[in-house]
């Protein structure tokens, strides 16, 4: 239960310090950011163990099931985090349609939601800004980067059968 419990005051930390960096500044390449974070705040509880003499508080075993739920955490948050972090189209959807009410509405009353401002734009800035797409002669292109992106983003949706819209 110690391990458990430590475990999770670790990943809150790790949650407290990304959210003190974000309240003071908005990093620019927000998962780079994250990894640094949630990477560097057990790193350094770690050395602050060390320091102190307890690091033998727990055995190796349970250093490495701490790790292990650590790194599953922090993952799903990332998961997590990047659903959030840009505008999702369902969540423009349900709002358009809890805005329209008992009246409901159709198909052409929710085709103006989905915009080239609101949801284009930014994520072609942000594969740019990441290095996954380049533009060249007014033409967006994937980078080498970009291009290994698409190719597992493929192998996984043949893996999970998602066909290939995924």
């Amino acid at each position: 239960m110690t391990v458990l419990l430590f475990a999770l005051g670790l990943f809150g930390l790790s949650w407290l310090v990304h959210f003190a960096w974000w309240r003071m500044h908005l990093p620019r390449h927000h998962t780079k950011a994250l990894m640094i974070v949630y990477a560097g705040t057990p790193a350094a509880v770690v050395v602050v163990l060390l320091f102190a003499g307890n690091l033998g508080v727990f055995t190796p075993a349970e250093w490495a099931s701490l790790s292990l739920f650590h790194a599953g955490a922090t993952l799903c948050y990332l998961i997590t985090y990047a659903g959030v972090e840009e505008t999702s189209p369902s969540l423009v959807i349900i709002r358009a349609l809890e805005r329209a009410g008992e009246r409901g509405a159709t198909r052409a009353d929710l085709q103006p939601c989905i915009t080239n401002e609101q949801f284009i734009s930014p994520r072609l800035d942000s594969l740019t800004r990441d290095g996954f797409v380049t533009l060249v002669d007014g033409s967006c292109r994937l980078t080498e980067r970009g291009r290994s992106a698409a190719k597992a983003a493929h192998r996984i949706a043949v893996l999970f059968n998602l066909g290939t819209g995924a």
